[in-house]
């Protein structure tokens, strides 16, 4: 949570800037993307180590 308020910060300083170009917000895409991309694979990861040992112990 608190990563996300810093990255939207971060693009709004970028954007305020003037960073507009398709390079740039090209990038700022991906950037996000892929962190958005981690986020989900790290919470998948941490649920199915929750249910599992949920499992063993019950």
């Amino acid at each position: 949570m608190e990563g996300q308020s810093i990255q939207r910060i971060d693009v709004t300083i970028r954007l305020t800037l003037g960073c507009h170009s398709s390079m740039c917000l090209k990038l700022r895409r991906t950037d996000l993307h892929m962190t958005t991309v981690a986020y989900y694979t790290i919470y998948t990861l941490i649920a199915i180590q929750y249910f599992l040992s949920f499992d063993i112990i019950s």
